[in-house]
């Protein structure tokens, strides 16, 4: 009963919830600290020795790698390791606050945020950087704190010159709230200062297609891919309306191609391979078509996902699993 009930609650939200943890990402890697980039946030790190140093740098940059890889659990880790050792470097914690959020774990996001926030604020010799802002703003947004997070994000406004990304991020935050109309305002105020952002436009879309404005979202998706063609947001967007809205197989087909390039491993967020599954399905290639569901089916099956931590996303890859069922067995009596 439990299950039913959520699975009705959650269906219509399914795609709309988990392109939000795209845009989280994509944000979040603008706001990653590397080495690499030359930018760290280290208090003071006199009484490690110069062997600790090295290794607590070696885990934070393997947890570098793989964000970038979309490890999340993995650079979890890492960073933790890191810390671990180096308990004074804040970019750490950082970067981790950004990894829980990416996978929707608000309390232990927030715990890293806060940890960096405060010994920023205690220590007024160590580099102003406003990632920690920008997560604690976002958070409180999702809170419902709406005065704090006005504060923090005055905050982080004051230490950046480019502060498009930030439109975005806090755009997304409220869209997660279903307050869609304060999203689309800080959308549009970004767009005054930084006009024909991508990143804005992406936004847009994303917006317009949870309004279930699909005309209007499409538009947006393309402009997206006129900036950039690769995006995995609008090949998604434009592919998924083809299937589900203009059932247009042909026109879905090239763009739904394009997104299961560029991801690795199944969609469980979106079924983006089971609606690639349907296309092929429809022009009768059944080979290609049981790949995809299968490839779903034995990810869902041999994973392991905690429920209490996010039964949200537990419902989104359990009815994308179910769908990638339903689908294996419409190939199967059509094989028989």
């Amino acid at each position: 009963m439990e299950y039913e009930i959520a699975k009705k609650l959650y269906k219509k939200k399914l795609i709309l919830l988990s392109i939000g943890c795209i845009i989280i990402a994509t944000f979040a890697s603008f706001m990653l600290i590397s080495s690499e980039d030359g930018v760290t946030i280290d208090m003071d790190p006199s009484f490690l020795s110069e062997e600790e140093v090295k290794l607590a740098k070696k885990l934070s940059e393997e947890g570098t790698k793989n964000w970038k890889n979309k490890n999340f659990l993995d650079s979890i880790k890492f960073f933790e390791a890191s810390i671990e050792i180096n308990p004074t470097d804040i970019s750490n914690y950082i970067n981790l606050g950004y990894s829980y959020l990416t996978i929707e774990m608000i309390q232990e996001s927030k715990d890293s945020f806060l940890k960096a926030y405060y010994m920023i604020q205690n220590e007024s010799d160590v580099e102003i950087y406003p990632g920690a802002q920008l997560g604690l703003a976002f958070i409180n947004i999702l809170e419902k704190n709406f005065s704090q997070a006005e504060k923090l994000k005055v905050e982080a406004l004051e230490y950046e010159n480019d502060t498009s990304e930030y439109y975005l991020f806090l755009s997304q935050a409220y869209f997660k709230i279903n307050q869609s109309q304060k999203s689309m305002e800080l959308l549009e105020i970004g767009e005054l200062e930084y006009p024909n952002n991508p990143y804005l436009i992406r936004e847009k879309a994303y917006i317009y297609y949870h309004l279930k404005n699909y005309e209007v979202a499409e538009r947006y998706a393309r402009e997206d891919l006129f900036y950039d063609k690769d995006s995995v947001f609008a090949n998604r967007i434009i592919g998924l309306i083809g299937v589900n809205i203009h059932q247009d197989m042909s026109l879905a087909k090239p763009y739904l191609e394009n997104f299961n390039q560029f991801i690795t491993g199944p969609d469980m967020e979106n079924g983006g391979h089971n609606a690639l599954a349907r296309v092929y399905l429809f022009e009768g290639n059944t080979e290609e078509s049981r790949d995809l569901v299968k490839e779903v089916i034995n990810y869902y099956e041999t994973s392991y996902f905690n429920y209490s931590q996010n039964p949200e996303k537990y419902f989104r890859e359990k009815m994308v699993y179910e769908d990638a069922i339903l689908i294996l067995q419409e190939i199967e009596s059509i094989s028989s």
